[in-house]
């Protein structure tokens, strides 16, 4: 197993093998959080982001907090998403 793989295994060991971020929208873009690991944070100024972009982004956030490669697959680290707009919240996979 590659350096990459042991290192992010380790990270997510005990953490139910999910990373949570919760996610607020507003008229300025997106702010992403990660729950379990305080220091990975991401977020652009899309207003109306799509899914994808922002597990793009969340998953770039994770290989620099980690130091990971960018060529580092982590497609797949399951992520959860809790995403709060105007005070209201609804829960994305």
């Amino acid at each position: 197993m590659k350096k990459g793989k042991l290192k992010l295994n380790k990270v997510v060991e005990g953490l139910d093998r999910t990373l949570h971020f919760r996610l607020e929208q507003s008229r300025e873009g997106w702010l992403a959080q990660c729950e379990e690991i305080k220091g990975i944070i991401t977020g652009g100024t899309n207003v109306n982001p799509s899914q994808e972009e922002i597990v793009a982004h969340i998953r770039d956030a994770v290989r620099a907090a980690l130091n990971l490669p960018a060529r580092s697959s982590l497609s797949r680290l399951p992520i959860r998403s809790v995403f709060t707009v105007g005070g209201s919240k609804s829960y994305a996979r």
